[in-house]
Order: structure tokens, then C-alpha cells, then sequence
């Protein structure tokens, strides 16, 4: 049996703990190895790092002063400290029954970067680079430096992070995901290829939608709303068609600039502009040529006098309907779906107006014609 002597057992004490620097970490073992500056001209450079399960961090390195803006200089055995003008982490060292071979590193603080001046109770995450999640009293708060940005992603079945045999993981590349959400400086970009989905509850019930936008794959629809909403649908596909339809028991659009709308929008009450614009740039067009639509045709169109079951205020007003103007006329009208509700029969009245100002020009023409013709007959009666 072995006997330790008092002096074995002081040394042994003095050898138990040790409070150092870090010169660098290797993280591509199952266990963080970590380089450390101990006593004069000692140095381990495979101390394993035990992280607490569900967390992990790598150390940075030593750093110059004129480099970092944190605070204090990571001194310590072994190491000049300020004298030689570099700042470190800091490490917090056991070593098992004073045997400096068999070293376990139990924390690492690094003060060039910890995060300073939180609420009692509060908790936070961060790096070097000022990336930081703070819980706070307030709230949860992801916040990145301008530049940077905010990633959460579903990553795809075939990817795998596991490593060897089961032991460790990888991080998740930065490559294309399932699905994500993202916001940096230049936009905020949601992609998912199934659904996405924004919901506004009623306060009171949590139950019922008080606005509901939903984006899917099944026939690109992006609906709708209850109780007066805005209706947004997107029909054959996605940005393929949009139809905006603003209920007549929506609250009111309000803007100070212009409004662009690719696609239909619809309007179940009266609109009301002091200008009303349609493109017709000869540089958007093609095949042109003189239309062939006139006169004849304008006579079969029928003007009837009608109201509307929903909307309009119960005024009867003079129209067309627009199944028979397509037998006449098919190019001012829009087919709809077999339900009106769902997607009526429209009709386009620039249409119209093209085809009056060319039923007036042959009329012009006929007037002209005829004017001549009377005045020859007159001037043969008065040879008589």
C-alpha cells in the first residue's frame, strides 16, 4: 500500500485547479480538445472541453489590443498577460487526483465579449461578432449586426448531420433547404414548398379568423377572409393570375401613391377617380392591324335596363349582359367559372368605347357618302 506524505498530498492540492488562458480549440473531435497556457512553460494542447448537453461553442483564439474592442486582458499563469499585448479566454481547469496528465476543462469565459448589463433573471446567447439572442424581461430578441441575417430552416430528409456510428453531429450547411424563413436588410423572404399560412384571430374567442391568407400548392389559391376582410386570390397557379376583390363590408383602402395590381381587381361597390388610365403604348403591341368590328356588329349588341342582387345600392341601371355580348362581341368579354360567386363573367368597356368610335367612323363615312350622292341628284335636277 502506498503512503502519501504530507508534502505529497500539498502538492497534489496545489495541482487539484487551475485558472488560464486558452490559445486554441479543436473541434473536430467527439470531445473539444482545447490549447492551454498553464504554469511556466506548460502547455496542454488536448484538455477535453465538456460541454453541458444541448450546447456547444468553439473559443476564439488570442487577439491583439488593437484588434478587439472588449474589455480587460485575459492574464494568467504561465503567459505575460498585458505585456504581451494579446487578450484570451479564459479557462477554468480540474485535473482528476492532482495528476497534471489526465487535465478536464470545466468552463471557458471570454470578458472580450461577453454580454454586460442584463436584468437580474435574464439570459442570453452571443458571439464575437455581437449575433445575440437575448431573452429578456420584455421578451425574446434575435438580433444581427446590418448585413447579417435572421435564418430559420427545415432542412430536406436526405440531408444528414449524424456523425460515424452514431457519434456526433455536423452543423447544417448553409445549402438549399426544405423550407425557411429569412430576414436580412434587403427583404424578409418566406419559402416553403406545401403551404403558408397568416392568421388574425378574434381577440375574444381565439377561435374565430378575422383575416386568413393562405398560400398552397393544391390550384394556387391564396384566400380569403371572413367578416368583411380584403379577398386575395391567386387562380391557375401561383402569380400566375391575381384577383383582388375588396367586399363592400371591407374597411376602406386608404394610399398616397400609386397602386400597381398584376392581374384583375374587383370591386363590388362604385369606384370613384378623378383619372382613369389604360396602356396603349405602340411599343407594347404587335400584330396590328385595322379591326374589323363596326356598325353591324354594334346593332346586335343588346341594352338592357337591370340592379344587382348584391351590392349597388339597389339602383336599376342600363348595361349589357355579358353571355351575349360574347356571342356578338367576344373580345370585350372575360369568361368566369361555372359559379358566379366564384369568379363572374366580366367585361371590358374600352372594349366598347373601340368599337363605338369605329361604328361612328362608318357611319361618318355613309353620312359623307350619301351627302355626296344627294348633292349629284340635286345638281342633275337643276340641268332639267
Amino acid at each position: 500500500m502506498r503512503r502519501s506524505t504530507t508534502r505529497d498530498v500539498s502538492d497534489r492540492m496545489v495541482s487539484v485547479a487551475s485558472r488560464t488562458t486558452v490559445q486554441q480549440a479543436d473541434d473536430s473531435q467527439l470531445m473539444q480538445e482545447l490549447a492551454l497556457n498553464l504554469f511556466s512553460d506548460e502547455q496542454q494542447v488536448t484538455l477535453e472541453y465538456a460541454h453541458d448537453y444541448g450546447y456547444t461553442a468553439v473559443p476564439k483564439g488570442p487577439t491583439s489590443d488593437s484588434g478587439n474592442s472588449g474589455q480587460g486582458v485575459g492574464g494568467g499563469p504561465g503567459q505575460g498577460g498585458a505585456q504581451d499585448q494579446q487578450q484570451r479566454a479564459e479557462a477554468f481547469v480540474v485535473f482528476l487526483n492532482g495528476n497534471r496528465s489526465h487535465g478536464l476543462v470545466l468552463k471557458v469565459g471570454d470578458r472580450r465579449y461577453r454580454l454586460q448589463n442584463l436584468q437580474p433573471g435574464e439570459v442570453a446567447n452571443h458571439d464575437d461578432q455581437t449575433q445575440q439572442r437575448h431573452i429578456a424581461r420584455s421578451g425574446i430578441y434575435d438580433s444581427v449586426p446590418n448585413g447579417m441575417g435572421v435564418h430559420a430552416r427545415v432542412m430536406k430528409s436526405s440531408d444528414n448531420v449524424k456523425g460515424n456510428k452514431g457519434l456526433g453531429q455536423s452543423a447544417w450547411q448553409p445549402k438549399k433547404p426544405y423550407a425557411f424563413h429569412k430576414i436580412d436588410r434587403n427583404s424578409r423572404t418566406v419559402q416553403h414548398p406545401q403551404a403558408i399560412f397568416h392568421e388574425l384571430m378574434d381577440a375574444a374567442t381565439q377561435s374565430i379568423v378575422q383575416h386568413l391568407v393562405s398560400l398552397t400548392q393544391n390550384g394556387g389559391v391564396v384566400a380569403s377572409a371572413q367578416q368583411g376582410a380584403h379577398v386575395l386570390t391567386i387562380l391557375n397557379g401561383l402569380f400566375r393570375q391575381s384577383t383582388t376583390t375588396i367586399l363592400d363590408t371591407a374597411p376602406a383602402i386608404g394610399h398616397d401613391g400609386p397602386t400597381s395590381i398584376t392581374g384583375t381587381l374587383g370591386v363590388s361597390q362604385i369606384v370613384t377617380a378623378l383619372g382613369y388610365d389604360t396602356s396603349s403604348d405602340r411599343r407594347l403591341k404587335k400584330q396590328i392591324r385595322r379591326a374589323r368590328f363596326g356598325v353591324e356588329t354594334l346593332r346586335k349588341i343588346r341594352v338592357v335596363e337591370f340592379g344587382w342582387k348584391k351590392g349597388g345600392g339597389g339602383r336599376r341601371i342600363q348595361g349589357f349582359i355579358a353571355q351575349q355580348l360574347a356571342r356578338v362581341f367576344p373580345q370585350a368579354v372575360r369568361k368566369g367559372a361555372r359559379r358566379a360567386d366564384k369568379k363572374p363573367w366580366t367585361i371590358d368597356q374600352g372594349q366598347l368605347i373601340a368599337l363605338l368610335v369605329k361604328a361612328v367612323q362608318e357611319l361618318e363615312r355613309t353620312v359623307d357618302k350619301q351627302g355626296r350622292e344627294i348633292a349629284l341628284l340635286k345638281k342633275r335636277d337643276l340641268t332639267f
